[in-house]
């Protein structure tokens, strides 16, 4: 009885830690699909995240930097979707000048920045470094 009872145990505890692992998805990453209207059908894959927050007023950003595993997909797709370029080597460029400039070294691809109220969203594809970085600012 006692074995039966562990076998169970054992099978809800993987069922349950499987359901987890599958609902679990990052939302940012949705956010950043709706702002490029294409979906990023798995062709990146997460690095790093960066956050400032000011505790007095509560602006800030958070940057999430992400690899791109199949750079001729999201090519073919930033062409259709008409983005802005981008190249940092210029010295003034508007990407290489923001708060994720540093997240992009010698970096050069497309970008799109949209307004919301107090937010700001922004979609940087570097097609030389092979990086998908997805930007949130409140002001």
């Amino acid at each position: 009885m006692d074995i039966q009872k562990d076998r169970f145990m054992r099978h809800l505890t993987l069922f349950i830690l499987c359901f987890i692992f599958i609902a679990c998805e990052r939302a940012s990453l949705k956010r950043a699909e709706n702002l490029l209207n294409f979906s990023l059908n798995n062709s990146v894959c997460f690095l790093q995240k960066h956050e400032y927050w000011n505790d007095f007023n509560g602006n800030g950003f958070r940057v999430e930097v992400y690899n791109i595993l199949d750079m001729n997909y999201i090519r073919n797709m930033s062409e259709k979707s008409h983005l802005k370029s981008f190249n940092c080597n210029k010295k003034y460029d508007t990407i290489r000048n923001s708060e994720f400039g540093k997240f992009i070294n010698n970096g050069a691809g497309f970008y799109k920045t949209i307004w919301k109220g107090d937010n700001i969203e922004t979609v940087v594809i570097d097609t030389l470094n092979k990086k998908f970085l997805y930007c949130y600012c409140f002001i």
